[in-house]
């Protein structure tokens, strides 16, 4: 009998202590107050779990080390944080590029006043589609930090489901794609504007070009030692021996040759005939250009050009980026026209009045004089005759 009471005393006393384990805290190991859970089951008291968070890296069950979602939490504020940043750096972007936009605009209305309306147009469309994109990102940085700030009081709940749901519907906010928050222009290399430019080419007949027709002669002092300056300084072509020349800082390495004239300001246009020819290029250089580098007809090395070579005609931004050009119909005869205060310059086909290629948004910042080069053929390059130019 002492036995079966022994027994019943002990088994009592096994359940008070399980029971009084199942109200003690994991961490201070005293009895639980403010009781929480975790997800896989153990209680520890509410300020004992936030403590024991804050100092860990990781979330884990004091108890069975078992992870749990609450771990997701710093990692993902530091991605609400960084999308807010991201969208507060696109709306400087935005307001940078509009009032870059407003200078060009003006720019091209002073030199070009006969389009103002064109010019307005497009630069109010470019600015009412940038208030738009504006407006809509200021709106996904509110809900970005009403976001912020749930998520902060979530992670001091234990409502593991409403969590769940929680980082679920703000995935879909973060993934958001910004590409449709892509406005139209991004001076000096601008959609925008190349297309009013590009309207501007075209709209600009050769008889207006040639408005702005100069007269141009080449400096021999300048033409590579196998090249042949005719007397008037109107023709060069490829001779069969090099010349007795000095080589001097100022001649091209290279079969090229400049204009003695420069230009600072205003605008320019000059013709070569081509006719015939099967490698050439014509263009504007800097007149500080590199005369001594064998590939030097980019815009890195101070030269717009345009180019034929093996047939195909090209423009050079940089040595090893070329634009291949499309070209209707084989020209005779190039015209070149700068417009030095814009930063452009064109190639036409001077005999079907037609526009080839425009270099935009440039910035010259010296000097820049008519740039010829002649390469395989002994044909020459012939500068339109004065006789020519509007009277």
């Amino acid at each position: 009998m002492e036995n079966v009471n022994s027994q019943s005393t002990n088994m009592a006393t096994a359940t008070i202590l399980h029971s009084d384990e199942h109200f003690l805290c994991a961490i201070c190991l005293d009895v639980v107050t403010e009781p929480v859970s975790t997800p896989c089951g153990h209680n520890m008291c509410k300020a004992c779990i936030r403590h024991y968070r804050d100092i860990k890296d990781m979330y884990q069950c004091p108890l069975c080390n078992a992870t749990y979602l609450w771990y997701k939490v710093p990692e993902v504020m530091a991605k609400v944080q960084s999308a807010i940043n991201a969208r507060s750096q696109r709306i400087s972007d935005i307001k940078r590029s509009t009032k870059r936009v407003g200078v060009f605009s003006g720019q091209l209305i002073r030199s070009r006043p006969g389009l103002i309306e064109v010019i307005e147009d497009r630069r109010k469309t470019a600015e009412q589609q940038a208030e738009g994109f504006i407006k809509e990102l200021n709106v996904e940085i509110a809900e970005l930090n009403e976001k912020r700030d749930e998520l902060r009081h979530l992670s001091h709940s234990e409502d593991h489901h409403g969590l769940v749901l929680f980082l679920s519907s703000l995935a879909t906010l973060l993934n958001k794609d910004q590409t449709n928050t892509v406005v139209d222009f991004n001076l000096p290399d601008t959609t925008c504007v190349r297309r009013c430019a590009v309207l501007l080419s075209k709209e600009i007949n050769l008889k207006r070009l040639k408005d702005s027709a100069v007269d141009v002669t080449l400096d021999p002092d300048t033409a590579h030692c196998n090249l042949i300056v005719s007397p008037d300084g109107k023709a060069v072509m490829l001779g069969a021996t090099p010349q007795n020349v000095p080589d001097t800082d100022k001649r091209f390495k290279h079969h090229a040759v400049l204009s003695r004239e420069g230009f600072t300001s205003g605008t320019f246009y000059y013709e070569v005939q081509v006719k015939g020819k099967t490698s050439w290029a014509v263009g504007v250089a800097r007149v500080s250009v590199n005369r001594k580098n064998p590939v030097g007809m980019s815009v890195g090395n101070g030269c717009w050009v345009m180019l034929l070579n093996a047939g195909q005609y090209r423009a050079y931004g940089s040595v090893s980026s070329a634009c291949s050009l499309f070209v209707k119909n084989k020209p005779q005869a190039v015209g070149v026209f700068v417009d030095y205060d814009v930063g452009q310059v064109s190639f036409y086909d001077a005999d079907a009045d037609s526009h080839i290629y425009t270099f935009f948004g440039q910035c010259f910042g010296e000097s820049l004089h008519p740039y010829l080069c002649t390469q395989s053929d002994v044909k020459p390059l012939t500068i339109t005759p004065s006789l020519r130019l509007p009277n």
